[in-house]
């Protein structure tokens, strides 16, 4: 069973770590994205327009991450802050609409 706080968990880890590495300029579009997600042994289960959406292979939890450096036609802009999105108050762990 997968809890809600363990799923959060997961995603403040992915998403941190992506951030790092768009701040250090190793990850410069959406592509660098889905390849870092990849090496860190993610399946991407789903790219749509704003989102990305993987499943961790050794649990089966999936997840969905939306808007920022996740969207297609992502380039870096500024400081990674302003690029997640938390910018817009949404929150790591909340499910979106689509239930993920």
């Amino acid at each position: 069973e997968i809890r809600e706080s363990d799923r959060d968990r997961a995603k403040e880890v992915i998403h941190a770590f992506l951030k790092e590495k768009v701040a250090r300029r190793l990850v410069r579009d959406r592509e660098d994205v889905l390849n870092a997600l990849k090496e860190q042994g993610l399946r991407i289960n789903r790219e749509g327009r704003d989102y990305i959406s993987v499943i961790a292979p050794d649990n089966g939890m999936k997840m969905r991450f939306r808007g920022g450096f996740y969207a297609s036609g992502w380039t870096p802009k500024a400081a990674p802050e302003d690029e997640t999105e938390e910018k817009n108050g949404a929150a790591y762990g909340r499910p979106s609409a689509t239930g993920f």
